[in-house]
């Protein structure tokens, strides 16, 4: 005669199935690895973010330090002035200074309200301005030869 712990074995068996208690176990070790694995996810988006911004910033410095060359006025201190007719072409214009470079997220009927820049040219800020009223102001800050990118938004 059989007890119940080899009657629970052979039925086990034939099913081929898991108790509960394996599932239970199984669901609760994927659940840690989750709580894991998702903080250290968010951490390389942001970074991820981070880079795209800096290569943004960097394609925007080379437009505006392009656009100083070719269509800036310079006073008598030799400063570069950056002319206001520039300014209020939308991105998608021919007209537009920045020739297409400009942030992803920016819509291309949006316009580029201020530039400014230093002495030799080099982008200090850009402030753009969506269709929707809503500003994005770039400053771009150079340390020690990094180029880092401040973003605020209105």
């Amino acid at each position: 005669m059989m007890d119940t712990k080899d009657k629970t074995e052979e039925r086990r068996r034939r099913k081929g199935g898991f108790t509960l208690i394996e599932l239970v176990v199984v669901l609760a070790i994927l659940a840690v690895l989750a709580g894991i694995m998702v903080p250290s996810y968010m951490g390389y988006v942001e970074k991820a973010k981070e880079k795209r911004h800096l290569v943004e910033a960097k394609q925007l410095q080379s437009a505006v330090y392009t656009m100083m060359m070719e269509e800036a006025a310079f006073s008598a201190e030799g400063a570069p002035e950056v002319p206001e007719e520039l300014f209020w072409e939308t991105l998608d214009s021919e007209k537009n200074p920045l020739r297409g470079f400009y942030p992803a997220g920016w819509k291309r009927d949006g316009v580029v309200t201020k530039i400014d820049v230093d002495e030799d040219g080099f982008l200090k800020e850009i402030t753009y301005s969506s269709p929707e009223g809503e500003t994005e102001t770039w400053i771009l800050h150079s340390e020690d030869g990094m180029l880092e990118v401040e973003i605020q938004t209105e």
